[in-house]
């Protein structure tokens, strides 16, 4: 069982709001999106730098954080006023995103196949495919990840930057509008949660979507106040319950691809092999749905 889930309910929107360094204010509120959008801009660019310095594993998943956390933000402020350099912005840094993606999704396999290996030999030989593929992504990312354009998205930036200091100047929104914005996505997903099917991972998928959206806007606040460490690991392990599921789906996906390039894949060994994957996503859900109720831990309405 994870140890997450310890967690007593937390009012974190009554702890936001008690302990901000920034005025509860319009003025406070605008001086703080325009900083969480300087300090997102500042830790996408070092780990941006990371990655191209030192390419690995590690490096790799703190940009995709990084940038998932900017997108969180972005879309806190676009529910707030309009922008079309939000729109641009976001397309942007979902096509940087789209890079890691195979690389990320053959990584997670292969620590997975490593583990299941030990017990199940038939699976060794797409183990050594996954690592064959694994370095194939490497290279191309690479390349790719070079040409990354930090002057497109400072240049986006600068204009947002422009378009939320004129938008100061005809709105009202404080802290209570974008707690109102999380609010909106807590409440969703708690209505989706009551629709989970053992039967259907994909009312889990469209959870997590969602559960990210909200841990990242949750997340933005940090450079206001210190949220409480426990609360943020509570929030990661939550994800990660509902992340294995999708990870465990997309590798008997995976597998299955690679049987239909055996010399039998109508053998029975197969077959077997495939029920041992079953029977491992069937555990990651029977997981997440005995701790699923844990979400009402994290957010009062």
């Amino acid at each position: 069982m994870y140890g997450i889930i310890t967690l007593e309910t937390c009012d974190m929107k009554t702890q936001i709001k008690s302990t901000l360094s920034y005025p509860d204010s319009e003025e406070g509120f605008n001086r703080y999106r325009l900083d969480s959008l300087d300090n997102l801009w500042d830790k996408y660019q070092e780990k941006l730098a990371k990655c191209r310095k030192e390419f690995s594993e590690d490096s790799v998943h703190k940009f995709r954080i990084s940038a998932r956390k900017f997108l969180a933000m972005i879309d806190m402020v676009d529910n707030l006023y309009e922008s079309k350099y939000i729109d641009e912005l976001r397309k942007l840094l979902k096509k940087q995103l789209k890079i890691f993606a195979n690389l990320r999704d053959t990584q997670v396999m292969i620590n997975a196949i490593n583990e299941i290996r030990k017990e199940f030999s038939v699976f060794d030989f797409f183990y050594y495919e996954l690592l064959a593929h694994e370095q194939t992504y490497i290279k191309k990312i690479e390349k790719k990840i070079k040409r990354v354009s930090k002057k497109e998205v400072e240049a986006l930036i600068f204009f947002l930057r422009m378009d939320l200091d004129d938008t100061f100047k005809k709105d009202d929104a404080t802290f209570n509008d974008a707690l109102a914005v999380i609010d909106s996505v807590f409440a969703d997903m708690s209505a989706k949660l009551k629709l989970v099917d053992p039967e259907r991972p994909q009312t889990i998928h469209d959870i997590r979507l969602m559960f990210k959206k909200f841990r990242y806007m949750i997340e933005a606040f940090a450079i206001s106040l210190d949220i409480p460490e426990p609360y943020l690991k509570s929030l990661s392990d939550y994800q990660t319950l509902m992340g294995e599921v999708q990870d465990a789906e997309v590798l008997i996906l995976r597998f299955k691809e690679y049987i239909l390039t055996q010399d039998n894949p109508n053998d029975i060994i197969w077959s077997n092999a495939i029920k041992v994957l079953e029977e491992r996503l069937a555990e990651k859900i029977r997981k997440f749905v005995n701790n699923k109720e844990r979400l009402f831990t994290f957010w009062t309405i």
